[in-house]
């Protein structure tokens, strides 16, 4: 065993010879599990400060193997916990749930069968077959011998487990958005409706790539991948319901029903399906239809008779995730032109008009994560979320107002917006060095043999590294609002509808919140006569589970919905191409 350290000495952690350095940061909780390239050492996001055998070096943490003992300058790690967003806003479904109990002072001995009785009493029809669950007839009995009060769980016509006395009120179910990025439970009264707790954290999966491509190609590469990836989402998963549980001081075996929305890479990892035909051309799914199963055999740690539900999806890139958004934001209720998109790694859209509604997915990347730029990061403490330039210099707000670390998707999208009003962006995306008279002059560097934009000094930030926005930075936002804005177009290409005749955007997902419809217009993510249309409704995905989760009706709506998108897919079709190509350019700059 190798034992790493701190500078001062103090012990951290003991290392098997030979272990992945990541790994060990990871487990003993010094880094996050973020490797947006996935251990491929491209994205150097996982760069330490090591000293071996007494000379500190620089190292890449998924590149690195611990074959002796080692100090490690944990100061420069910024281990911080992912800021999520939550919060969401559309229309709540009727409150009606699939899970409910039924109080049974004692059975009347009326009939000849306990089990006859018993589902008279609970209002279901008698079955001929006995319960899945073998421990209710067991309960059963022992209750009728002693002719002693219990409640019934009921979902639909099954009875999920019995329980001694009175417990109406002890009846809770949580709802989870399984995100690319960050994962979202929501602990719900069942009895009432009303929210008791939320929990959220970065997904573990993010050790393995960024973007659910990469992580298919690791599920793919050998045995041991898709179980890495399975069992790291399922203690996830785990661990927030035991946050949501302790938080609401509710126990973890009255938890009865999940409900699950997101993409179906996710959905794949999650249930431990090889989700390699959704990288491979035509892109299919094993199956779109929505899923039920007990969520012990899941390896849930919650009551052994609870249900979880998957919403259903509709193709290999539009998910339970798109139609949490829809049962959320009953979009297509009126006789206007509705868009709604949700961006992340992936950028989901829908669009609604009259009863018709279509689909399309494009691969935004992790750019607007922040993921793959020089000194991007996670949305977390230490993460520019702000930027303003003007003829002071460069003005920012840092999440957690401490000293900065890197700058997050929204940064990334306000800073590169002000480059374009300050003139230091041409329309082709080239970073132009300003006038000598300019005092923005002095904050254009050169870095690597090419031109960057000095946002922090190095003296000013947490790590003693300067922040900047490389010429690279700017070509891969170019690239991934490119693809969105593409992928809206041809959906309303092969709707028929022109750009000018769409009077909503409904923006959802966090990204979209820590944007201005001014910066949205300006880097042409959407068509500029589009930007004053939108309306921002934050997490629609989990507002939508949690309508799933309040309503059994509405698992209902949400087959009917996923059955009448149009799925228009992108992939291969050269008029995609050309719109993309057309949209790669800055068109708000100004003539310089």
């Amino acid at each position: 065993m190798y034992n790493i350290k701190d500078v001062t000495g103090q012990k951290l952690v003991e290392v098997q010879p030979g272990e992945l350095l990541l790994n060990v940061l990871v487990r003993a909780g010094l880094m996050p599990p973020d490797s947006p390239c996935g251990g491929k050492g491209l994205c150097r996001k996982c760069l330490v400060k090591i000293r071996m055998e007494g000379d500190w070096q620089e190292v890449l943490a998924c590149q690195t193997r611990v074959i002796s003992d080692l100090e490690i300058d944990i100061a420069r790690l910024g281990a911080q916990k992912q800021v999520c967003v939550s919060e969401g806003s559309g229309q709540r479904s009727q409150f009606n749930p699939a899970v409910c109990k039924v109080f049974i002072d004692k059975l009347p001995g009326k009939l000849t069968l306990c089990w006859e009785e018993l589902c008279e009493q609970a209002g279901i029809p008698v079955q001929q077959a006995i319960p899945e669950n073998i421990k209710v007839l067991r309960d059963l009995a022992e209750f009728a011998r002693h002719s002693a009060s219990f409640t019934a769980v009921i979902a639909g016509q099954e009875v999920l487990a019995l329980e001694a006395g009175n417990t109406l009120t002890e009846m809770y179910g949580m709802a989870f958005d399984i995100g690319t990025t960050t994962v979202v439970g929501y602990l719900l009264d069942l009895s009432s409706g009303r929210r008791l707790a939320t929990a959220s954290t970065l997904n573990p999966q993010v050790q393995y790539g960024a973007d659910v491509m990469t992580r298919i190609t690791a599920a793919a590469e050998n045995s041991a991948g898709l179980s890495r990836l399975r069992d790291c989402i399922i203690e996830c998963v785990n661990q927030l319901i035991l946050e949501a549980a302790q938080s609401a001081a509710v126990s973890k075996d009255a938890i009865y029903d999940l409900v699950f929305v997101g993409n179906p890479s996710m959905q794949h990892l999650f249930f431990g399906i090889q989700p390699a035909g959704i990288g491979l051309a035509p892109y299919q799914p094993i199956l779109r239809s929505d899923m039920l199963y007990r969520a012990v055999d899941i390896g849930l740690t919650v009551n052994a008779a609870a249900q979880l539900y998957w919403l259903p999806g509709v193709s290999g890139f539009v998910g339970a995730d798109t139609i949490g958004m829809l049962i959320s934001q009953p979009i297509d209720d009126a006789e206007q032109v509705t868009i709604a998109l949700d961006i992340g790694t992936n950028g989901e859209m829908v669009l609604a008009w009259k009863d018709e509604l279509w689909a399309c997915s494009t691969a935004a990347g992790p750019a607007f994560e922040g993921a793959c730029m020089a000194c991007g990061m996670r949305a977390q403490p230490g993460a520019i979320d702000k930027v303003i330039i003007n003829g002071d210099g460069v003005q920012y707000r840092v999440i957690g107002n401490v000293l900065p670390r890197g700058i997050c998707g929204s940064g990334i999208i306000n800073a590169i917006a002000a480059m374009i009003n300050a003139g230091l962006i041409d329309k082709s995306g080239r970073l132009l060095e300003p006038a000598d008279t300019n005092p923005l002059r002095e904050l254009v560097v050169k870095r690597a043999g090419r031109g960057a934009f000095l946002l922090v000094a190095a003296d000013q930030t947490a790590d003693g590294k300067e922040i900047v926005i490389t010429q690279e930075d700017i070509r891969q936002l170019q690239l991934a609002k490119a693809a969105i804005v593409s992928g809206l177009k041809m959906m309303l290409k092969q709707a028929g509808i022109d750009v000018p005749a769409v009077t909503k955007v409904v923006f959802a997902g966090a990204f979209g919140l820590f944007l201005t419809s001014e910066n949205v217009g300006t880097i042409g993510l959407l068509p500029e006569s589009l930007c004053d249309k939108i309306v921002y409704v934050g997490n629609a995905a989990g507002f939508g589970a949690e309508n799933a989760l309040l309503s059994k009706q509405m698992r209902q709506v949400a087959g009917e919905i996923a059955k009448r998108v149009n799925y228009v897919e992108l992939a291969g079709r050269p008029e995609f191409s050309d719109i993309f190509i057309g949209e790669l350019y800055f068109s708000a700059v100004k003539a310089q």
